[in-house]
């Protein structure tokens, strides 16, 4: 389990492609929204755009 806060891909060993599971992001860019409600953790409060950021480093 990771320390990290905030938005975060899955741990590489849950992808057997971790750079298609990243590049799949990209399908979200277009949603305007300001709460996330991810699988796991809690409720994340920001933009779609700006969790993406994030994740793509």
């Amino acid at each position: 389990m990771s320390s990290k806060r905030g938005p975060q891909m899955l741990h590489r060993m849950y992808h057997w492609d971790p750079a298609g599971a990243l590049e799949a992001t990209r399908r979200l860019e277009r949603v305007q929204a300001n709460v996330i409600l991810p699988g796991h953790g809690p409720a994340l409060h920001m933009p779609v755009s700006e969790a993406l950021k994030t994740l793509r480093g």
